[in-house]
């Protein structure tokens, strides 16, 4: 998996779930495992401030590559970052893939607490 691309995608995300724009991460998702709501309410019931991935948090991210599955895909799980804690026990976990054109997309399977 090319790491720049599959950092911007993490980065993306990340922002999203931190400015609390779920519907707009899901629509940047679309094949997710989890709606909106369900990811307002796992942040919500989390109860800290999550904050856009650091910089130094891209060496923390567990990638995967899922075998037998075509096109290429590979599983995700990236350490969240919150105002209160700095790194956190929560992950953001997905499912990247590559597209026919090259390009990478993801879909949410959960937010969970490590």
């Amino acid at each position: 998996m090319d790491l720049i691309a599959r950092n911007h995608l993490v980065s993306e995300l990340v922002t999203l779930l931190a400015d609390g724009e779920y519907a707009a991460l899901v629509r940047k998702a679309p094949l997710s495992r989890i709606n909106a709501e369900q990811i307002a309410a796992a942040v919500r019931e989390y109860g800290r401030q999550i904050v856009p991935f650091p910089p130094s948090g891209y060496q923390l991210i567990d990638c995967i590559a899922v075998q037998g599955s075509s096109p290429q895909a590979w599983s995700v799980v990236v350490p969240l970052f919150t105002r209160e804690e700095g790194r956190s026990d929560l992950s953001l976990e997905l499912e990247i893939g590559q597209s026919q054109d090259g390009s990478y997309v993801a879909q949410i399977d959960g937010i969970h607490v490590l």
